[in-house]
């Protein structure tokens, strides 16, 4: 929340708003102000933490970058040791060449057991289970009868 109230001679303000780690392209501002006075809004700035791609490259190897899976799993790789202490500057720079869809990418799809993948596998088995019940029951009751 924005804000900027004065009362006689105090102000209390507070004029910036921490989104934490967001991941968007855009971000959409509303204002809510109410009845009151129009706010003045003379500039807005954001802030980030640049994040930087630390690769160990070997002779002869072209590298691909892939991306857009929110499914993906985070991967940590042991470089903690190789980058210690180092500025980044004194690591080789590279660059993206022009953005390629692959053609191959398949969404990942959850392999559930066939139990939870068709469930109705287990109705079906339980009221064969549950008639065969009641047909023994009743062959049990009639040979009680005749015996009887």
């Amino acid at each position: 929340m924005i804000f900027s109230i004065a009362v006689d001679e105090e102000t209390e303000r507070n004029t910036t708003i921490d989104i934490g780690n967001a991941k968007y392209r855009y971000i959409k501002i509303k204002v809510f102000n109410g009845d009151n006075k129009a706010v003045k809004i003379t500039s807005i700035k954001g802030y980030g933490l640049k994040k930087y791609l630390v690769i160990i490259p070997e002779k002869n190897i072209q590298y691909e970058l892939l991306y857009g899976n929110p499914g993906a799993k985070a991967v940590s790789y042991d470089l903690s040791a190789v980058i210690k202490g180092k500025p980044i500057d004194s690591f080789g720079k590279g660059e993206l060449a022009n953005e390629v869809r692959n053609g191959k990418y398949e969404p990942y799809k959850e392999r559930k057991p066939w139990t939870e993948d068709k469930p109705y596998i287990l109705w079906i088995a339980m009221c064969i289970i549950i008639f065969g019940m009641i047909f023994l029951g009743s062959q049990v009751i009639k040979k009680m009868g005749k015996n009887g």
